[in-house]
Parts: structure tokens; C-alpha cells; sequence
């Protein structure tokens, strides 16, 4: 029996004393201990309480693995864990989860990754004719003197080649005339002498002819003075090429010197338009890139041509770059002076390369030149899981901003409620938008190429190769693999690429893979082999991420969380199943496909391993099976 209490004296004691939320504690405590303790329950008739579900053993790591029974992974090797246990997985550092309820009140909405499709996003310029700089000459005075006729006096002539422009007197061209004359003389008294005098006399006249071959004259007007009976006084200026004379620089009378400009001729059967870029047009303008002109003196009519050159350098006043279109001009329509617009439309895809991939411009997030998107991986009626994803993009284009590298077709991006998932993550203290390394942090990321399809084609035997190696060294067959790299290293010393840039991005693509895919043409087994790859791939990081997936099919990422001694290693693959490269038949299936490169995408950027590659001598690279320090 309980000793009598009164109650009204324990709360009135208990309000004074601990206040209103310890007085609610000390209520329950009061109530459970005056309350009677139920009476034991019976026992449960035999057969009357349900079976206890039998539990299920799950790998950490591997959690496809479902085992009735504790035992190993037979994948990895671990000892497998209560399933219940394994449920409670923590979230990843740069993931959100949102169940139903949650994923409903955030409004989220999400978007596919599709080809870039635009209507209506074309960019005028302005710009005027001007004449083609390859096809102007200036004409000017071989020999220093005067003006005596002008055979062309008026700007605006058309003139034939070879046809007459000017004559002009010249005491200069006259002395060396007569040297010329005066050599041949004794030259010709001389024939008779011996070999010294007239070795002499020969090499005068070679002098004389050489001194007016100087000036400019051809052989044929040297032979006619050479065959002259007196010294000249005059020559004629005649017209190098067929054209239209823009500029007369002289007067009849006018006194010249060597080398002064007589007239500029130039051939307009073909013509330029330099266009005015300011800096926001830059981005979307590209060499090859088709335009359509009009001109206002040609109406109606419509002009097709493109890209020629772009100006590297923005005039500092005018804040303009020029942008040159080349156009035939065989009937004269187009007149240096017109002024020209020019529409440049969208560059949805290059001649022989898959178009280029989109999102809407509400699905980045941007701090600085950095851009984030929320990638829906997972989603169902019960929840979502949502990735952050570095993404590299293009200028926008209307409302779509083109993907460079970081997102593969058919992904889906979070278009709207992008801002509440990283806001989850910067209250966790997770990897959001904000929280990321700058990017003095990181370095600065090299830009991705553009490929024509002849330089594709030279880039494909080195994927090609790295993939064949890895295929070979997941299969443990040593005696293919190293007859496959000595065939891999020779492709890559052959390759040339047309195209300056990329030309000069292949070369310090090259300097990193030299020596490592050197040293591993000389490993003596597989294991050391395997490591040397691992510092192999760290140079096709940046390949993938310069020039991309230059391949005919997909490409994958894998990551193992076990190579490189537990510190977690990546390699390339084409399979869909996971071929770990570092552990061979051994753990062959041990890993997780981390992304996938459809043909012409490109790699988010230059991979940082998860901790430290293997070493070359084999250590870190498929060592060991036991213990994990990484979880997916």
C-alpha cells in the first residue's frame, strides 16, 4: 500500500518552487506513481502471436546484396549488417531527401535534359562592305624621280593587269642602266682574255643585273635593257592585278622617292562585311558560324556567308570587336562603303556532332562563374533524393543556357525550389552553393573544345586505347593488355590535330600522359600496371574534360571506394556493369557507376580523386580487401 500524499500540496509546492514546465513533468511522474500498476497480462495461447519477420542481411556497401543469414559480401568481402541497420544510411554531403509531404510543400518542380531547340534567340549586328585585304595592292615607285605622265588619273578606274598607270623619269633607274650597258661592254672585249679578267667582267654584269632585279623589275624588262642600244630614262608603272583603283596618292610633276605609294588596287570579285561585336555578342559568335546579310541597296535580296575571323582584342573606346564576313562579289553589286546587317542565328550542332544540351535559365544557381544545379536522382510516391552537381554552361540563349559539361540527356534538373534544397544544405553545413571551395581554391578550369569531326577522329584511338586497357586489366588478362598499351602508346605519339587550339590543348594533354603511359608500357606485371593506370586516368580526366567523349557509344565513370588502400580510386569504362579495373576478377563487380558521357559531351572538369592515387610501384591500387573507409 502507497503512502497517502496529498496531491494539492505537491503541486502548489512544485509551482512555487521549479515553475509552470517542471510542474508538467512533476505532474506525470506524481500521476504514474498513484496510479495502480496494471495486472500482468496471460500468457498468449500457443500459436496466437503473429511470426516474427525473418531479418534480412545487407552489405554497407553493396546494397543490392540481400542474404537471409549473416555471411560475406560476395562482392566485396565485408561482413554483411541487419538490413534495419543499413536503412539508416547518413545523407551524403551534397544530397537532399524530401518525403512526399515535404517534397509537395517545397513546390519542387524539375525538367529533362534535352538538345538545345531555339526559336527566336537571333542577334543582328551592323556592319559595312569593305574591300578583301588579300585581294588590295598597293602599287608603289621601284626607283625614286618624277611623275611625267599619269596614264590613270581619276580613283574609281577599272584597270586591266599589266596595264599602264604612270610613267616616271629617273636618274637612278638611267646610272644603272648604263652600268648595266658599260659591264656588258667589257664583258665582250674581254671574251678572248683569260679566266681571272673576264671572271671579273662577268661578275660586273651580274651586279648591275642584280642592282635592278632589286628595284623590282622582272627578268623579261631586264633583258630589254640589257638589249637596249642607251641607257633608260623612263619606266612605265604597270598594274599587278586586275581591279578597281580606290586610291591615287600622286600628281603628274610630283617628285617621288624609292618605295612611295603610287595607287591602291583592289579586285572586288570578292568583298568583306566587318560586322561591330559588342562583348555580349562575342559568346555567341564562333568562326564557321553562318550568317544571312542584307543590304539596304540590294532590297529584298538576302546574302548567305559566315564566320571568317573574329578581332582577339575589343577597341578600348568603341568597347567593339570586328567580325569579318567574306562574300563573292563577281558582278560588283556590293560597293566598299555599304553598310550591311548581318542576323547570326543559334548554333544548334556542327556537321557531324550530336546537338548541344540545354536547361532552362531558372534551374542554375550562380555564385560568380560558378554554376550549381539540383539533379533528381531518385523519386517516387514516397520521396526524392536531389544531387548537387557542379555544371559548366554556355552564354545564354533566350531563356535556356547551353551545357558545356556535367549533365547527360534524359537527367532531370530541379527548374523551381532549387533555392530550398540548398538552403537544407547550408543549415546542415553540407557542400551548398555557397559552401563550395572558390575558385582560387580550385584553379582555373580549361574551357571546353569543340571538335571538328577530322580532329575527332585522330582523338579516337587514345580513348579508344585507354578503354581497350582497361577491359583487358579488369579481366586480368596481363598478356592482352600489355600487347594493347605498346599499340596505345604508338596511336598517341601519331596524333596531329588540324585545328590550332585544340592542337595546343592536345600538347599539354600529351605532357601529362607521356610519362606515366611510358612507364606503363615498361611494368613487368599487372599489379604495378594497375597502379601506373590509376596516374593514367588523372591525364584522361583532363582529355575527357578538353575534348570530351570523342567515342562512337557511352562512356562511364566508375568509382571504387576500396582501391588505392581504402582511399577510393575512379577509372573509365564502356559497360553498363560496373569492371573494376584496380581489383580484377578478384572484386570485379565492387564499385558504382558515377556518370555517363554520351558522344560529344564532355566531363565536368578535371576529376580530383577521392584521397591519394596509387603509388607506382603498386601500392594503394587493388590492395587488400578488408576494411572500408568510405561509404557511397
Amino acid at each position: 500500500m502507497k503512502p497517502s500524499v496529498n496531491p494539492k500540496a505537491v503541486f502548489v509546492w512544485a509551482r512555487r518552487a521549479l515553475g509552470p514546465l517542471a510542474l508538467v513533468a512533476l505532474g506525470w511522474a506524481v500521476g504514474a506513481w498513484l496510479t495502480p500498476a496494471p495486472p500482468p497480462a496471460a500468457p498468449a495461447a500457443a500459436g496466437a502471436a503473429p511470426a516474427a519477420a525473418a531479418p534480412v542481411w545487407t552489405c554497407s556497401m553493396h546494397p543490392q546484396v540481400q542474404a537471409p543469414e549473416k555471411g560475406q559480401c560476395p562482392i566485396c568481402g565485408m561482413d554483411l549488417i541487419p538490413a534495419s541497420e543499413a536503412s539508416g544510411a547518413a545523407v551524403g554531403p551534397a544530397e537532399v531527401h524530401l518525403d512526399a509531404r515535404a517534397r509537395a510543400m517545397a513546390r519542387i518542380r524539375t525538367t529533362e535534359v534535352a538538345p538545345l531547340v531555339v526559336e527566336g534567340s537571333s542577334r543582328a549586328l551592323l556592319g559595312r562592305v569593305v574591300p578583301d585585304e588579300a585581294r588590295l595592292k598597293a602599287i608603289p615607285a621601284r626607283v625614286g624621280g618624277r611623275v611625267e605622265r599619269l596614264q590613270v588619273a581619276t580613283t574609281g578606274e577599272v584597270v586591266r593587269k599589266g596595264q599602264a598607270l604612270a610613267q616616271i623619269y629617273s636618274p637612278d633607274l638611267y646610272a644603272a642602266h648604263q652600268d648595266l650597258l658599260a659591264a656588258q661592254a667589257q664583258l665582250a672585249r674581254l671574251a678572248q682574255a683569260d679566266g681571272v679578267a673576264r671572271q671579273a667582267a662577268q661578275a660586273q654584269v651580274e651586279a648591275a643585273r642584280l642592282k635592278i632585279r632589286l628595284w623590282g623589275f622582272g627578268e623579261d624588262v631586264i633583258e630589254r635593257m640589257a638589249a637596249a642600244k642607251a641607257p633608260w630614262t623612263r619606266f612605265t608603272v604597270r598594274s599587278p592585278v586586275a581591279g578597281t583603283v580606290l586610291t591615287r596618292r600622286v600628281r603628274q610633276g610630283q617628285y617621288l622617292k624609292e618605295g612611295e605609294a603610287l595607287f591602291e588596287v583592289a579586285d572586288l570579285a570578292q568583298v568583306w562585311v566587318t560586322l561591330d561585336a559588342y562583348e555580349a555578342d562575342l559568346p555567341h559568335l564562333q568562326v564557321g558560324r553562318p550568317v544571312t546579310l542584307t543590304v539596304d541597296a540590294l532590297p529584298g535580296a538576302e546574302l548567305a556567308g559566315q564566320v571568317v575571323f573574329i578581332d582577339p582584342v575589343v577597341d578600348p573606346r568603341t568597347r567593339v570587336a570586328k567580325v569579318r564576313i567574306a562574300l563573292p562579289n563577281p558582278d560588283g553589286r556590293l560597293k566598299p562603303g555599304m553598310y550591311a546587317r548581318a542576323t547570326v542565328g543559334p548554333a544548334l550542332a556542327q556537321p557531324g556532332r550530336p546537338l548541344a544540351l540545354a536547361i532552362p535559365r531558372s534551374a542554375p544557381l550562380f555564385a560568380g562563374d560558378r554554376a550549381l544545379v539540383y539533379v533528381e536522382v531518385e523519386s517516387d510516391a514516397e520521396g526524392a533524393r536531389y544531387v548537387a552537381r557542379e555544371v559548366v554552361l554556355g552564354p545564354r540563349v533566350g531563356a535556356l543556357y547551353p551545357v558545356l559539361a556535367g549533365l547527360s540527356r534524359g537527367e532531370r534538373v530541379v527548374t523551381h525550389g532549387a533555392f530550398a534544397l540548398d538552403s537544407d544544405l547550408q543549415i546542415r553545413g553540407a557542400l551548398s552553393l555557397m559552401a563550395r571551395p572558390d575558385d582560387t581554391q580550385r584553379g582555373p578550369a580549361a574551357p571546353p573544345l569543340t571538335l571538328d569531326e577530322a580532329d575527332a577522329a585522330r582523338l579516337r584511338p587514345v580513348l579508344g586505347g585507354y578503354l581497350d586497357v582497361q577491359e583487358r586489366l579488369a579481366a586480368d588478362d596481363w598478356d592482352g593488355a600489355k600487347a594493347r598499351i605498346d599499340a596505345w602508346a604508338s596511336a598517341v605519339a601519331a596524333v596531329k590535330l588540324a585545328d590550332p587550339v585544340a592542337r595546343a590543348a592536345w600538347q599539354e594533354v600529351a605532357r601529362r600522359l607521356a610519362p606515366d603511359l611510358d612507364a606503363l608500357t615498361h611494368a613487368s606485371a599487372i599489379k604495378p600496371a594497375r597502379a601506373r593506370f590509376s596516374l593514367v586516368t588523372r591525364a584522361m580526366d583532363v582529355f575527357l574534360a578538353r575534348f570530351g567523349n570523342v567515342s562512337e557509344g557511352l562512356v562511364r565513370k566508375a568509382y571504387c571506394p576500396m582501391a588505392a588502400d581504402n582511399r577510393g580510386d575512379h577509372w573509365y569504362q564502356r559497360g553498363e556493369a560496373v569492371d573494376n579495373v584496380y581489383f580484377g576478377n578478384q572484386m570485379r563487380r565492387c564499385g558504382e557507376i558515377q556518370a555517363a558521357l554520351d558522344e560529344g559531351e564532355h566531363l565536368l572538369s578535371p576529376a580530383e580523386p577521392v584521397g591519394e592515387p596509387a603509388g607506382p610501384d603498386g601500392a594503394g591500387a587493388g590492395q587488400g580487401t578488408a576494411g572500408h573507409g568510405h561509404a557511397h
